[in-house]
């Protein structure tokens, strides 16, 4: 399939910083694909969202949308490209203008039976028809969110980049929006690229992610790769609880027909919910209960094998008491070792 959009070997420093902000970062995204972008705060996420954009210039490097190369900002009078549209988590509706109104103003230099028949298609998507008269003081969180969504594809943009969109909600309604956010690309058919500091968004959300930090790229996979067969320890620690140990230490608590042709030194990654509670007569290792974490679901737990080998592991069985001992069973083809 041909790539919509391509970002080649683009690099990008600040003013008065001693490290880049993006360093030699490359990628591509296909139509209709739903990529996501994750790192800490400070990994470059936003400033290469806003290269793709056009709205920052890099210091090296091109983007490139459907075969077109995309001008940098100073080479415009406004920066950005029309067919691609970005939404920030602060983007802020025009407070004294109805929605439809709102809409319309994106298509002003359209003529007018074109507006009228864009932004009826536009409202219905969103699910905003019933809306499209109130102003955004008189919408819920999740009616603006919509609103500006459907402000943002009002122009049938080839791109829609989304910055940060659930940061300001809370639970009930990031839920929401999320589901209402995935209805709305799939049925428009949109390509979109989602930056997020939130793991199970881009995990439940996204066809692939890519995982940010320092300005490069550490991983470029799909969730269920990513969080299954993570490239090295920290991805793996990024998107969950995860054991990071020497394979020795693991292996020796084993039964003696577990066998792995791997280095004693090289560290593997056992999830935590891939460690069970065993039985007294159906076990791998023992360990004391150190630390407990409650988290409604579940409790997260840390137990003690030895000096120098401890587990965390989730439980559904909230009666345990630090200090106690408890059986462990290890699921192990679930065990990941590092390349």
């Amino acid at each position: 399939m041909k790539p919509l959009l391509q970002a080649k070997n683009v690099q990008k420093r600040y003013p008065g910083q001693e490290t880049d902000a993006l360093t030699n970062v490359s990628l591509t995204i296909h139509p209709h694909e739903l990529l996501a972008i994750v790192g800490a705060s400070g990994s470059g996420k936003t400033t290469l969202l806003k290269i793709l954009a056009g709205l920052e210039e890099a210091d090296e490097g091109e983007v490139w949308i459907q075969d077109e190369l995309i001008p940098l900002p100073s080479q415009q009078l406004i920066p950005g490209h029309p067919k691609i549209k970005m939404v920030f988590q602060d983007n802020k509706l025009f407070p004294n203008i109805h929605i439809y109104d709102t809409i319309q103003h994106t298509l002003r230099a359209y003529p007018h039976s074109y507006q009228q028949e864009r932004i009826a298609e536009v409202l219905e998507l969103c699910k905003l028809t019933h809306l499209q008269h109130k102003y955004p003081r008189e919408l819920s969180g999740g009616e603006q969110q919509r609103a500006t969504l459907a402000r943002a594809l009002a122009d049938e943009p080839l791109l829609l980049l989304l910055d940060e969109p659930f940061s300001h909600l809370d639970l009930p309604l990031k839920r929401q929006i999320k589901k209402d956010i995935q209805e709305i690309l799939q049925a428009s058919g949109i390509t979109a690229i989602l930056v997020t500091h939130d793991t199970t968004d881009a995990l439940s959300m996204a066809d692939r992610i890519i995982l940010m930090k320092n300005g490069h790229f550490v991983q470029t996979d799909t969730p269920a790769n990513i969080y299954t067969r993570p490239a090295t320890p920290y991805v793996a620690r990024f998107f969950g609880d995860a054991n990071i140990v020497d394979w020795a230490l693991v292996q020796s608590y084993l039964p003696e027909n577990t066998f792995y042709s791997s280095a004693p030194q090289q560290k593997v990654c056992i999830r935590a919910e891939n460690i069970a509670m065993g039985t007294s007569a159906h076990f791998h290792c023992k360990g004391q209960v150190v630390s407990m974490e409650y988290l409604g679901a579940y409790s997260l737990i840390e137990v003690e094998i030895n000096k120098n080998f401890s587990l965390v592991l989730r439980t559904a069985e909230h009666t345990i008491q630090i200090g106690e001992w408890l059986p462990l069973l290890i699921d192990i083809p679930k065990i990941h070792f590092f390349p």
